[in-house]
């Protein structure tokens, strides 16, 4: 996995993002770069400060503690859209990395009326690792984007490579608004020209993003871990797959406990639509039933000739048996595959 956890979610860096049309100026590997697409983003309960990193100098956006995991505000169905620019920085801080000056601004509002507020000149670095399409790490004092397109699967397995795409996990909230904003997205050169009649089985990462639960207790963190898997049936119009031995996971201090005995998995089932795919992922037993209620989203698409890389982001919200009660939730991830 390339790089430094910021934040936790999309906003879109450079051309193109699943679910909607991007344009596909950017030359990857290098600056300018230059795109729209779309992420899906809810809004919760939340404290947020703003520090000063010691390296670079440059404000950073925190959340220090996710206050409630009812969403107050979030996307309607098919996520909004973003638009964003990359240009060189000729006065980069120390310590950045292919410097670049990031503007994005949202095509619209959450569905409530929440408005995101983007980033306006901000300072960040942009990685260019193995032929990959860019990964941006971009902090400002209200919000903060990171991306991961490069992946080192454990075991020493081969690193998988995007090389049209990147997944993008963001977050924004001003300091004291008692409120956070966060989303899930993937920004890259869509496909042109979609491969017929293929199924593809892509060699694939999953990358969680934020994930809270309340079990009557009090909001506490989590993560999902499994073994990921996307296959495309272009014949059938389907995508499938997702985390097979899925977990949802929290480290009590001393090791990784596992709060939700009951899930197995978490399956993708996605309808293709030209160049994207949309519909849910959701967690299921081991004998195929839904845990408890949950309420999922999943958009993604392909990118690079031949559908070369695919990937996509997903949200949930309900209620499922977590850590010892019927827990109230939310979650957003991301996947992202090459052949």
């Amino acid at each position: 996995m390339r790089g430094v956890f910021i934040a936790f979610g999309c906003v879109a860096l450079v051309s193109g993002c699943a679910g909607g049309a991007g344009t596909t100026t950017s030359t990857s590997g290098s600056l300018p770069i230059k795109g729209g697409g779309k992420l899906l983003a809810l809004k919760v309960p939340a404290t947020t400060s703003i520090s000063v990193n010691a390296l670079t100098g440059l404000s950073q956006h925190n959340v220090d503690s996710v206050d409630g995991v009812t969403p107050t505000d979030q996307t309607s169905p098919g996520g909004v859209g973003f638009t964003v620019t990359g240009t060189a920085d000729p006065a980069p801080a120390p310590f950045i990395t292919n410097g670049a000056i990031v503007n994005a601004s949202a095509a619209g509002a959450l569905a409530g009326g929440t408005v995101l507020n983007g980033m306006t000149d901000a300072k960040g670095s942009v990685y260019f690792e193995n032929g990959n399409f860019g990964d941006p790490q971009v902090e400002t004092a209200d919000a903060g984007v990171s991306t991961v397109g490069v992946y080192n699967p454990p075991g020493g397995a081969q690193q998988i490579v995007l090389t049209d795409a990147t997944t993008i996990r963001y977050r924004e909230g001003a300091a004291g608004s008692g409120s956070a904003v966060f989303g899930v997205g993937i920004i890259g050169n869509a496909t042109t020209t979609m491969p017929a009649g293929q199924t593809i089985t892509y060699r694939a990462f999953h990358e969680g993003g934020e994930a809270a639960y309340d079990n009557g207790t009090g909001v506490k963190n989590m993560y999902l871990s499994g073994d990921p898997t996307i296959v495309a049936n272009l014949g059938t119009g389907k995508v499938t797959g997702g985390l097979a031995n899925a977990k949802l996971q929290r480290w009590n201090g001393t090791a990784n406990v596992d709060l939700a005995p009951t899930i197995a998995t978490l399956d993708l089932d996605g309808t293709i639509t030209g160049n994207t795919y949309a519909g849910t992922a959701t967690f299921k037993d081991a004998g195929g039933a839904d845990v408890g209620t949950q309420n999922s989203e999943m958009i993604g698409g392909f990118y690079g000739a031949d559908a070369k890389n695919t990937a996509l982001v997903f949200q949930s919200t309900g209620t499922m048996p977590i850590d010892g009660a019927n827990s109230t939730y939310f979650l957003q991830g991301t996947m992202g595959g090459a052949k």
